[in-house]
């Protein structure tokens, strides 16, 4: 889409659903934004999606994943 300049229509009012504290800590890169693994159980990651329902926003949880 981006090559024919294409982009998506967002309507709606856009709903934030985590505000961070500022002051918080922030926990560290521990991989650097680099997903691969020479071996099993070296590195794992996780998703959590939400999902808009009927009348409320509800949590999905889903697996870990290795990345093996």
């Amino acid at each position: 889409m981006a090559e024919l300049g294409l982009e998506s229509v967002i309507r709606g009012r856009r709903r934030r659903t985590t505000v961070p504290e500022s002051m918080a800590p922030r926990p560290p890169d521990l991989v650097d934004r680099d997903f691969t693994a020479s071996r099993p159980d070296q590195l794992w990651v996780a998703d959590m999606s939400t999902a808009k329902m009927v009348f409320r926003l509800m949590r999905l949880k889903s697996a870990l994943f290795s990345v093996f």
